[in-house]
């Protein structure tokens, strides 16, 4: 874990696996820090495989996390840019929660358990574009109780809920997106 720093890091091509009780633990946890990136990571069997609290202005970019219960999970941190990551057979994919002003660009979020990308209550102003959510259990795209944020050129197709669903979510702005063909396995 890096905690309560604005130093510029980098994790950059680490293997993390098995990080113990995956209710618990996380392979990569940033807690109350700005300034870092996370690049090129491989993480697996985690409860969190990338987690971010009270952090801001931080890159997440061409990582793969698999076999976790939340694949990226975001609280409470804004600013940060989430791209081009391979998020797939978590319980979550990628999970934001009263986290604003984030660009969610050009992952592939396919075959999680619930949802591929989820916005939970209070997320505001944020950017998902030329994301691939597909084959989830669930919703491809789920906002809930989030408001004014674009959704444009994503693939939400194929998954046993709606493509893209949102709840008690205003103002939003949805464009040229594919979301059709229900999964069935």
């Amino acid at each position: 874990m890096i905690e309560n720093s604005n130093v510029c890091f980098k994790i950059e091509n680490c293997t993390l696996y098995n990080s113990g009780d995956p209710s618990f633990n996380t392979g990569i946890k940033l807690q109350s820090v700005s300034n870092g990136s996370l690049i090129a990571n491989n993480i697996s069997n985690c409860g969190y495989g990338i987690e971010l609290c009270y952090s801001n202005n931080t890159s997440i970019s061409g990582n793969t996390v698999n076999n976790s219960y939340y694949g990226i999970y975001f609280e409470m941190s804004d600013n940060n840019t989430i791209s081009g990551n391979n998020v797939g057979n978590n319980f979550y994919g990628i999970y934001l929660r009263y986290s604003n002003n984030s660009d969610i660009l050009g992952n592939t979020a396919n075959y999680n358990v619930i949802y591929g990308i989820y916005l939970d209550y209070n997320c505001v102003n944020n950017n998902l574009s030329g994301n691939n959510a597909r084959y989830n259990d669930d919703y491809g795209i789920y906002l809930e109780m989030s408001d004014n944020n674009t959704i444009s050129g994503n693939t939400a197709s194929n998954n046993m809920g709606h493509g893209i669903f949102l709840y008690y979510s205003d103002d939003n702005t949805i464009t040229g997106n594919i979301a059709n063909n229900k999964y069935i396995p």
